[in-house]
């Protein structure tokens, strides 16, 4: 979690991190199939906010995300293991500390 929040560290370390930082997020933002392929929620979010928020779903209910801007990196964990409840769960802390400029852009899962 800490690397996730820390992207916009990164951005204010030394030119080459900076740049790295820059780079992944960019790479990300323009290929977000690539971390999670097609109907994912991880892929639609990364899609819809571009490099306003890194979300990536795990094994077993768990959930993280960076939203770079602000420095903030959360994760979510799931007793029963199921994506449902974590992406309901996720959408709400983003939309709680992303507010309305992170959900300007239409959500459709």
């Amino acid at each position: 979690m800490i690397g996730w929040a820390s992207l916009k560290a990164l951005a204010h370390g030394s030119a080459g991190r900076a740049g790295a930082a820059k780079r992944l997020r960019e790479a990300v933002a323009a290929n977000p199939f690539m971390v999670a392929g097609t109907g994912r929620y991880d892929t639609t979010v990364m899609n819809n906010f571009e490099t306003r928020a890194f979300i990536k779903m795990g094994a077993e209910g768990v959930m993280i995300a960076a939203l770079p801007e602000p420095g903030l990196g959360f994760a979510i964990r799931t007793d029963d293991g199921a994506n449902r409840a974590a992406e309901v769960s996720m959408s709400a802390l983003l939309h709680h500390f992303g507010g309305d400029a992170l959900f300007r852009t239409a959500l459709t899962i």
